[in-house]
């Protein structure tokens, strides 16, 4: 907070430069604090990024990069491009209207998201692969509470809807206005009536844009807070209907802090061949928080890892095969992709897998004799090229941005150097079609984003899976790999 209190006083005194690298080490700050939460050491120094080392990074990448900063109820972004001054944009969310409520823009994503039926529809071919329990299960909005929300958020924000004397003409038809959260979430977060470039003399210009967009075919986006909900994929433009995700190849970075701690680690350090796929272990009778339990098992996970096993040419590890040691011996080893499809807690960081058989022949297993912990997975030293989880995820059509995210940073501070996960869980054949199609590209030698972006707009072309909250969920955090096997 200390951080974010002296960003805004930069940001009001014109200082912009200075609060953007403020927002950033508190983001570094606060990543220190999550890997000490998950028993981790923390690498990211939050004291030795400037300005100049901004430009000078991002310089060496063809994208255009999207720094968010949540000044409720104020968003604002930073835009830095190549060959051009950095520049901002603000956008306020919230407004106190005559109902009981405030608009915000936490309330806006809901909606985004329950226009994408994520909560609407729970899908019956969903395995619950997360182990956490209340109180950190995310509250459901009730759906007339969402439908109040929007009308009156629909009455005073969106585009079209200020009073005026056409509002005696006919309105957008229902099917339009369907879609106007996350048209309106595009039109606030990637483009903009008027751009303030700062130069290097502190002086500043106002540019007007009907619209701007990132001129490159990436976009690298550092999100903050409440953002990172938001279905960046899904984000519809108002003019065109395209999905931010037809057109732009999309990756996250939580700070730019951990990129260039990325960018410092050489090609030597990563393994360059191997695969440690791991699916549906047999965890059995276990004690769990206390209790003695026995975990479901995961059939689904079990027929996706054997697909991906089949596309990189490595043997799953499952069943009572799918130890703790044998997961830690492979990551010892040095692989270059981890694919992990198995119960997991985002709230404690740790991965179910098989105690080992000698230990079960003796005693109902303790957590640590089948929990891998993120403090494990830091000292096996991973040096993966791209790490997937497909684990932790609900089939009860909850959203847990928060959690997913903690667990991509510590493997991307444990190692790794990009990570593949999602948002919310979708029906697990969409899964496997999806992870059959990502990896099939990535062991064609195309890069993880490129693999991502096809694989996405693929199922979206597909008869039985068009609907966004079947390719949406899915994001790529880290760097853009290529697997060389």
């Amino acid at each position: 907070m200390c951080y974010k209190v002296l960003a805004n006083v930069f940001f009001h005194t014109k200082q912009i430069k200075d609060a953007l690298v403020v927002s950033d080490r508190g983001r570094a700050r606060l990543l220190n604090g999550l890997l000490q939460k998950y028993g981790m050491n923390g690498e990211i120094n939050d004291d030795v990024l400037e300005y100049k080392d901004i430009e000078s990074l991002l310089s060496q990448y063809k994208c255009s990069t999207f720094f968010y900063t949540d000044f409720y109820p104020m968003v604002c972004v930073f835009i830095i491009e190549n060959d051009r001054e950095l520049q901002f944009s603000m956008k306020r969310f919230g407004c106190t209207c005559k109902c009981a409520d405030t608009v915000t823009f936490e309330m806006l994503i809901d909606k985004a998201l329950n226009e994408i039926e994520i909560w609407d529809h729970v899908p019956d071919n969903c395995e619950n692969r997360s182990l956490d329990r209340p109180p950190y299960e995310v509250a459901v909005r009730d759906p007339e509470e969402i439908k109040s929300l929007a009308e009156e958020f629909e009455k005073s924000h969106l585009p079209g809807k200020k009073r005026s004397p056409d509002d005696e003409k006919p309105q957008k038809s229902e099917e339009s206005i369907k879609g106007s959260a996350l048209e309106w979430l595009h039109k606030s977060l990637l483009s903009y009536d008027a751009i303030h470039s700062f130069k290097q003399d502190g002086t500043h210009a106002v540019t007007n844009h009907i619209k701007y967009f990132g001129q490159e075919d990436e976009i690298l986006i550092i999100p903050d807070g409440s953002l990172y909900k938001v279905p960046f994929a899904a984000l519809r433009d108002p003019d065109t209907g395209r999905y931010l995700s037809e057109d732009k190849r999309i990756r996250l970075i939580p700070s730019l802090a951990t990129l260039k701690a990325l960018h410092g680690r050489t090609e030597d350090y990563y393994s360059k061949n191997g695969a440690v796929i791991v699916g549906n272990p047999l965890v059995g009778k276990v004690m769990f928080d206390g209790e003695e339990t026995e975990f479901d098992p995961l059939d689904n996970a079990f027929a996706e890892v054997i697909a991906v096993g089949n596309v990189c040419k490595a043997t799953p590890l499952t069943g009572e095969k799918a130890t703790k040691q044998a997961v830690i011996q492979r990551l010892n080893e040095g692989v270059a992709v981890v694919h992990i499809a198995a119960h997991g807690s985002l709230t404690k960081g740790t991965i179910a897998l098989a105690p080992s058989p000698e230990v079960s022949a003796t005693k109902i297993p303790d957590e640590e004799d089948y929990m891998l912990t993120m403090a494990e997975v830091q000292q096996a030293q991973v040096r993966a090229q791209l790490v997937v989880l497909s684990c932790c995820h609900t089939g009860r059509g909850e959203i847990r941005a928060e959690g997913v995210v903690s667990m991509c940073r510590a493997f991307l501070a444990s190692g790794a150097r990009a990570v593949v996960a999602s948002l919310w869980a979708i029906d697990d054949d969409a899964t496997f079609e999806f992870m059959f199609k990502f990896y099939t590209r990535l062991m064609d030698g195309k890069s993880s984003s490129v693999s991502l972006h096809q694989a996405m707009n693929e199922i979206r072309n597909s008869s039985g899976y068009s609907e966004p909250k079947y390719w949406a969920p899915f994001f790529l955090m880290g760097k853009d790999v290529t697997i060389k096997c």
